[in-house]
């Protein structure tokens, strides 16, 4: 937007920088916190007594296919492997 204001010669050029860099620092935020629940979730799933099995995940492609700042599973749940707990000794 700010771009076609200063071609049209309506706003500054530091105009354009100021926008530009306040959506850089908006886009690596947005990163930060989808790594941030990515990682989350696998805790979650290890310290549940699952396991996560990299072989399963989707591959790039699939994952540039549908962004979102959820982390999501393939529908059939690839890459998520909850195990029974262990049987207690203690009765």
């Amino acid at each position: 937007m700010y771009l076609n204001q200063f071609q049209a010669g309506t706003v500054a050029f530091t105009t354009v920088v100021t926008a530009e860099i306040t959506l850089l620092a908006d886009q690596e935020a947005e990163l930060t916190i989808r790594q941030d629940l990515f990682l989350d979730s696998v805790t979650l799933i290890e310290n549940l007594g699952g396991g996560w099995d990299t072989t399963l995940l989707p591959t790039q492609k699939e994952l540039e296919k549908d962004i979102s700042l959820l982390p999501q599973l393939p529908p059939n749940g690839a890459g998520l492997r909850l195990e029974p707990p262990a049987p207690s000794s203690n009765h």
